[in-house]
């Protein structure tokens, strides 16, 4: 009778999960039971149509799975020291040749001695996924990762399982004979599987944590992680309730050690999640959030159709039909432009991100991005579930360049060259934009990410954050409780408008935000860094104009001198005078210099990335 079996008698007691019971049924008949003629039974295969991706990719790797078991089950591997056996595993089984960085080599090394819980924070493609997969194989035993969503957690097993590790999910999705051979496997002496990945809610059922308690009985836990860690907190952008409830594991599971992993936390939330989580004196890895490779810039509707204006009234250019989509379309073209003259023959295609707050923006602007000859795809919750599949799978490989999506598109997604992250209106707080636009340049190079903002964007924007605060008043929270995350809401959509409209550098307003309050200015990564630069080169005098030809008109003259300015200002050089901004800059006076006396232009021409 195995220990499955045993627990069962001496309890009396039947699992919470409905399937669970199904899994007992399937352990018990695979464990000997016969049918009349002495034959073995073979039990029904509920929901066999099920496509269980880690079991294809487990079957199709098994021997190789065998060997890596091997490196890392041999003398010589035990023999060795901690960091010794971080640097085998990351170069035999991982792939890399070294560390992303010092900060991570230090989280991971901390995490294979077990002797305290660990927080990490790092920026989104920086290597946070390594700080408790590497130290899960430096020795025997199981390690428990809890993860927000089931398509999060079937793409981790599948990424795992082609480095031949042995991991597997374990969540509603299941077969009743996966279900229980894992069962089987996790309740064994020595359990093959290395990484189990489930989701808060699989983790409070009585039958996954009588597993978690015999794992700890039998000193084969090695770890509990917890993944995206600010769910735990109120006060982060993707709340959700049951990740609070996590911390009740800890009566089970003793002194197991944990491990936190989050890239969008601020001081507030980090404090939730160490407090909720019950962390006691933890080792803390934190890196800077600042992206170097990331360009960010704000472009609003209005500043794109006054541009068109003055345009169209210095240079006769007519484009009255300027709109956001159709800068998008230049954008996305311009960006296409780069990557040809920097790759040359090597170019093979490009992926980018459109993030819209509605189906309907998501189907309309992937229509008219193909009718600007750019291969897009819409992606929401009305796909079917194939149709979802095809749109990503084909993204993946670059044979569609574009996917407009809702913000539920992007968690877990493995994609390193996404080349540009576009929100069609901004999100509801930063730290949803960080999360979001991060999924840009994650193999470190340059990369783009952009807000739209309109009129119409501002008033949706507004509609969800009313929304979010009517939700709170209707629900069933203390009224403390309402109080904390009505104030959330307001300071966090506050400070998404200030991103938006203040004349600071981007970098550094994401940065202040999650607790960062000496960071510099970027200088040249975000739109408005690159003005003030341009601007104290013209105020210096090293940008010369060009003496015009006395031909030349007012509107020619003025038009040349505005072309070298890329910040707002009154040129009033044709009026006999020369704008105190403009003093300093080493110009001849132009045949045209008082012919415009009692006339005045105005030219506004807002920077954007060259």
């Amino acid at each position: 009778m195995n220990n499955l079996d045993n627990w069962l008698v001496k309890s009396n007691r039947i699992p919470q999960e409905p399937r669970d019971v199904e899994v007992i049924k399937v352990i018990e008949t695979n464990s000997g039971k016969t049918s009349k003629n002495g034959s073995k039974k073979t039990p029904k295969r509920k929901n066999a149509t099920v496509n269980n991706k880690y079991k294809d990719v487990a079957e199709k790797y098994d021997k190789e799975m065998d060997e890596v078991d091997r490196l890392i089950s041999s003398e010589e591997f035990f023999d060795m020291n901690d960091k010794e056996k971080a640097e085998f595993v990351l170069q035999k089984i991982f792939g890399h040749k070294n560390f992303r960085n010092k900060d991570q080599e230090e989280a991971i090394i901390s995490a294979i001695k077990r002797d305290s819980d660990i927080y990490v924070s790092f920026p989104t493609g920086a290597g946070k996924s390594l700080c408790y997969q590497l130290p899960a194989l430096c020795r025997p035993g199981v390690t428990i990762v809890f993860s927000p969503l089931i398509a999060l957690i079937q793409d981790q097993v599948t990424v795992l399982q082609k480095k031949m590790i042995r991991s597997c999910p374990w969540n509603s999705t299941l077969t009743q004979n996966d279900r229980s051979e894992i069962a089987k496997d996790l309740f064994s002496a020595s359990p093959k599987y290395r990484i189990v990945y489930t989701t808060p809610e699989s983790a409070q059922t009585e039958f996954f944590q009588k597993m978690m308690k015999e794992l700890t009985r039998k000193g084969l836990l090695n770890y509990l992680v917890v993944d995206e860690a600010h769910c735990i907190s109120e006060w982060g952008h993707d709340f959700r309730p049951k990740y609070s409830r996590l911390s009740t594991l800890r009566g089970i599971t003793g002194n197991v050690p944990w491990i936190a992993l989050t890239a969008t936390a601020s001081n507030v939330v980090e404090t939730d999640i160490k407090t909720h989580l019950r962390f006691d004196n933890p080792k803390n890895y934190k890196t800077s959030v600042y992206r170097d490779n990331l360009y960010y810039d704000v472009v609003s509707e209005g500043q794109l159709k006054r541009d068109a204006s003055t345009n169209k009234s210095i240079e006769g250019e007519n484009d009255d039909n300027v709109t956001i989509e159709s800068d998008m379309v230049k954008h996305i073209k311009k960006i296409k432009q780069r990557l040809i003259e920097e790759n040359g023959g090597d170019f093979k295609g490009y992926g980018g991100i459109v993030y819209c707050r509605s189906i309907d923006s998501c189907e309309q602007l992937a229509a008219h991005l193909v009718s600007n000859d750019i291969l897009a795809a819409a992606y929401h919750s009305k796909l079917k579930k194939a149709d979802k599949i095809d749109v990503q799978q084909k993204w993946m490989k670059n044979e569609i360049s574009v996917i407009c999506a809702t913000i539920a598109f992007g968690m877990g997604i493995d994609k390193a060259d996404v080349r540009f992250v576009i929100h069609l209106g901004a999100p509801d707080n930063l730290a949803a934009y960080y999360q979001e636009s991060g999924r840009a340049g994650r193999d470190g190079k340059k990369s783009y990410c952009r807000i739209y903002i309109s009129d119409d964007t501002i008033e949706r924007s507004k509609y969800f954050k009313n929304l979010n605060l009517r939700k709170i008043m209707l629900s069933k929270a203390s009224e403390e409780q309402k109080k904390i995350k009505e104030d959330n809401i307001h300071y966090t959509f506050r400070k998404m408008q200030e991103y938006c409209e203040n004349d600071e550098c981007r970098h550094k307003m994401l940065c202040n935000y999650f607790g960062e309050n000496e960071k510099a200015p970027c200088g040249i990564n975000c739109d408005v860094c690159v003005r003030h630069k341009n601007e104290k080169e013209n105020m210096s005098g090293k940008r010369g104009i060009k003496r015009p030809s006395s031909d030349k008109s007012i509107l020619e003259h003025t038009a040349e001198i505005a072309k070298r300015f890329h910040y707002s200002q009154e040129i009033t050089s044709n009026r006999g005078f020369i704008n105190p901004m403009l003093m300093g800059q080493r110009f001849p006076k132009a045949s045209s210099f008082t012919t415009g006396t009692g006339k005045e232009l105005h030219i506004r021409n807002n920077y954007q990335y060259h």
